[in-house]
C-alpha cells in the first residue's frame, strides 16, 4: 500500500497506461493472497463465478488489483468471524459494479465520505481489533474517481450488533 501511495503522489499509476483486465482473474488472486488471513477467522471468501462471463475492463491492473486488494482486505479485518465475505457484480450499459460484502461493525452515516480520505479511520475501526493504516480504502478512492464510483452502505441486521456493509465498486465501459 505504501509503494501503491508513493506511486499515485508521483502520478505514475495514474498517468500508466490502461490495459485489459479480467476482473475475475483479479478478484481470484486477491481472494488467493488474503485467504490464509480469512481462514485464521474461518471467514469464507465467495466469488461469484458469473464474473468469468465479463468481458474484460480496460483499466490500470496495478491499481485495480490493489483496490480490489483492500477492499477484500478491510471485509477480512471488520467481518466478524465464522461469516462469509461475497464478492459479485452486475453489467449495465453504462459499465460494471462489483459487491463487496460483509458481515461487521458500523459505518456511521457521518463516516461514509471521509472513510476514503487518507489516513482516516472510525471510531468503531479503532476499537475493533484490527490494525490499520487509513490508507487502503483512500487508495480504492483513487481508482474510483478515474474510473467510476465508489459507494458503501452499512445496514444493522435485525436482532444483532452486526452489519452489512456493502463497497459498490462501479467501473465504467
Amino acid at each position: 500500500r505504501v509503494w501503491t501511495l508513493g506511486e499515485i503522489d508521483r502520478g505514475h499509476l495514474l498517468a500508466s497506461d490502461v490495459e485489459k483486465v479480467s476482473a475475475y482473474e483479479v478478484i481470484a488472486e486477491c481472494r488467493k493472497t488474503l485467504n490464509d488471513l480469512a481462514e485464521q477467522r474461518e471467514i469464507k471468501i465467495i466469488l461469484d463465478p458469473l464474473l468469468k462471463n465479463w468481458p474484460p475492463l480496460w483499466v490500470n491492473k496495478a491499481l485495480f488489483h490493489q483496490t480490489v486488494l483492500n477492499l477484500v482486505d478491510n471485509a477480512i479485518k471488520y467481518s466478524r468471524d465464522n461469516t462469509e465475505i461475497r464478492i459479485d457484480g452486475k453489467r449495465s450499459t453504462e459499465g460494471y459494479t462489483l459487491y463487496f460484502v460483509n458481515r461487521g461493525i458500523l459505518i456511521r452515516e457521518d463516516d461514509k465520505n471521509q472513510i476514503f480520505s487518507r489516513y482516516f479511520r472510525t471510531n468503531e475501526a479503532k476499537s475493533y481489533r484490527q490494525q490499520g493504516t487509513g490508507i487502503g480504502l483512500y487508495i480504492v478512492k483513487v481508482f474510483a474517481d478515474k474510473y467510476g464510483d465508489i459507494k458503501v452502505k452499512s445496514l444493522p441486521i435485525p436482532g444483532s450488533r452486526d452489519y452489512v456493509t456493502t463497497f459498490e465498486l462501479f467501473i465504467r465501459e
